[in-house]
């Protein structure tokens, strides 16, 4: 059976830097410090979640974004001494990555609507902003050269550059979701959540672009008899990436902070009177008092019921799901789009605002009568 060659397949023998203390066990020793820092102030922030879930809907959302510290916290410690292996530890981590960024877009839009259905509703009567201008840019780029090659094939490809560059098209479009929605989402600070998020993924990426260049062969960093090419190649980036997961951390108590969810008013955008899920929702039902103005608080979800809550990535297959139809919809209205001049003339024209916030008001009107 032919075998790639792993330039991680080599053993570590590092002469002692100080008190017989090799570079690879003090790599190990402040990475398992900082991860031990950030695990238990994210594990603090998901304990006060769950014993404040009162917003089902948001907070599970919120609860996985922060899970994301201690899984890239102790996929990087665990890559540093089972260093081979640290390509199948590092697919763990990037795959709950694309879930956050998943997540994150679904808080987005619970802010405006705490039903999935009636923001795609919301959406369809805004006139979409233009494209934030490196997207602009690309597709000017692409639509004028349709064609090229490559030399010598596609081997001049890097699965690093195809991630760095997927990883950039889904922070652009949630950029572009911001950009259209900043106004009415200020009271939430998405700009700080956005940050904290991006600010992990971008360091991670970047930190892993620069260290791959430096270490390989004829690069500018060489193992020598104090530091050996594991350590370097593995055991650097990813103590550095733990540290700094520790500082992300700290930010995530004040960017997903719980506190607001002990005195938050729940009011759906859709009920005045009251918040419950249908049956075939997957949220848990809460109950609050029929009384107009009241300032009374949901009822909490018991702890354990809220683990398995979060736990459950049905939300976000369902979106997806969602989002392919959508697109088909889509598609499918841009097809019959002469019939608008027809319906026009008729009196039927479709209502479409550039305003984000005349939607909302629409929406409520609609979803009152």
């Amino acid at each position: 059976m032919a075998k790639c060659d792993n330039p991680l397949g080599v053993g570590v023998h590092e002469k002692p830097l100080f008190r017989n203390m090799t570079a690879h066990e003090l790599l190990i020793t402040i990475a398992t410090a900082s991860s031990i820092i950030a695990i238990s102030l994210s594990l603090y922030l998901v304990y006060r979640h769950l014993t404040n879930y009162t917003q089902p809907k948001l907070q599970k959302l919120v609860i996985r974004i922060v899970l994301m510290v201690p899984i890239y916290t102790i996929c990087c410690t665990l890559s540093i001494p089972f260093y081979e292996s640290s390509v199948y530890l590092g697919a763990i981590y990037e795959f709950y990555e694309s879930l956050v960024i998943a997540s994150f877009f679904l808080l987005l839009c619970r802010y405006l609507h705490t039903d999935l259905h009636s923001v795609r509703q919301l959406f369809s009567i805004v006139e979409p902003q233009p494209w934030v201008l490196p997207v602009r840019m690309f597709r000017k780029y692409v639509l004028r050269r349709k064609t090229t090659n490559t030399p010598n094939g596609s081997k001049y490809f890097s699965i690093q550059v195809i991630e760095i560059i997927s990883l950039i098209i889904a922070m652009i479009c949630l950029l572009q979701f911001y950009k259209q929605t900043k106004l009415e989402l200020a009271v939430h600070r998405p700009l700080l959540k956005f940050v904290a998020i991006k600010l992990v993924v971008f360091l991670f990426y970047v930190q892993s672009f620069i260290f791959s260049h430096l270490t390989k062969k004829g690069g500018a960093m060489s193992p020598t008899d104090k530091i050996s090419y594991p350590s370097l190649a593995v055991g650097i980036p990813k103590t550095v990436l733990c540290f700094e997961m520790a500082l992300v951390s700290m930010l995530h108590l004040y960017a997903y902070p719980y506190d607001v969810f002990q005195t938050y008013k729940a009011v759906d955008n859709s009920e005045e009177n009251g918040i419950r899920e249908s049956r075939n929702g997957d949220d848990e039902a809460m109950e609050l008092s029929p009384q107009e103005d009241s300032v009374m608080l949901p009822r909490k979800m018991h702890w354990t019921k809220a683990i398995i809550h979060v736990l459950s990535f049905k939300d976000l297959w369902r979106a997806l799901l969602h989002s392919y139809h959508s697109v088909i919809d889509h598609r499918r209205k841009r097809t019959t789009a002469r019939h608008a001049a027809t319906n026009s003339e008729q009196g039927v024209e479709p209502f479409v605002t550039t305003s984000l916030a005349e939607a909302l008001d629409v929406m409520k009107r609609r979803n009152n009568n």
